[in-house]
């Protein structure tokens, strides 16, 4: 079978709720099935063959041309199938996820990925604000996963992350790691101000220093890992910025965020 494939028929500068559109929502449904689907444009619904033009019929693998980033939530609590988005998303991309595999060609809107228990997001250029985030009223973010953006991500990356991997390959705006309670959030570039902000628990790992941290975190010293070698071989899959990074290799390391009684760690890896 070949994939299900969605292109917009005309542009529009409404947002649309892409939500009925992964392999656990249509499990079981034909093409024709398909075309007569609700979805919302804007606030009113209509048939998804009146805004879409749709071929194939294999779920398990959904192709989407997004025109511009206006289809918000793709992906949105999927579970299994592979969903490739040509081009830019809208907000939510991700949200939910319980596995499968979602991957942006271009930029994500805010809260991608936010709450995922499971599964991959892959951005290949740059996310919004509150990537891997806790939803809007939600004490808990993301809660397992991986998450791998190439580009840049933007403020409040991983707050309060429960579980799973963030690997940034660009750099990440303020507040990278606020609230963290568990989990690991790993940037190539450069961070913002407030790194590691009440943080509880966890790992920030970096290749420079950010902008600056709380004052309440701890300067622990130069140390040596042995954590490090498997954390490393693991990032190096996926981000070539972490592969000169040699096995063994001391880090700086700062504790906090003492103001919460924090036990999270934040690494500094030097790259000369």
């Amino acid at each position: 079978m070949k994939p299900l494939s969605l292109s917009l028929r005309n542009p529009t500068p409404l947002r649309i709720d892409m939500r009925p559109f992964t392999a656990d929502a249509l499990k079981g449904k034909r093409q024709r099935d398909i075309k007569t689907l609700p979805v919302y444009l804007g606030n009113q619904a209509f048939e998804a063959g009146e805004i879409f033009s749709i071929t194939g019929s294999d779920v398990q693998q959904i192709r989407i041309d997004p025109a511009g980033g206006k289809l918000d939530y793709i992906g949105s609590a999927m579970s299994c199938g592979e969903v490739i988005v040509e081009g830019d998303a809208g907000m939510r991309a991700g949200e939910l996820m319980r596995g499968g595999c979602l991957r942006i060609t271009g930029n994500s809107g805010v809260y991608s990925g936010a709450g995922m228990t499971a599964g991959r997001l892959l951005i290949e250029a740059n996310s919004g604000d509150f990537l891997g985030a806790a939803l809007p009223g939600e004490k808990q973010g993301m809660a397992g996963g991986e998450i791998i953006v190439r580009g840049n991500s933007g403020d409040r990356t991983g707050d309060r992350l429960r579980r799973g991997v963030i690997i940034v390959q660009g750099n990440a705006g303020d507040y990278c790691g606020s609230r963290l309670t568990a989990g690991t959030i790993a940037i190539a570039g450069q961070c913002g101000i407030l790194t590691g902000f009440n943080m509880k628990r966890g790992t920030l790992l970096m290749t420079q220093q950010p902008r600056s941290m709380p004052v309440t975190f701890g300067d622990n010293g130069e140390q040596t890992l042995p954590f490090m070698a498997l954390l490393l071989r693991e990032l190096n899959t996926v981000c070539k910025a972490f592969s000169e990074i040699r096995a063994g290799q001391p880090v700086q390391r700062y504790l906090g965020d003492r103001a919460c009684k924090g036990l999270g760690e934040i690494l500094i890896l030097n790259t000369e």
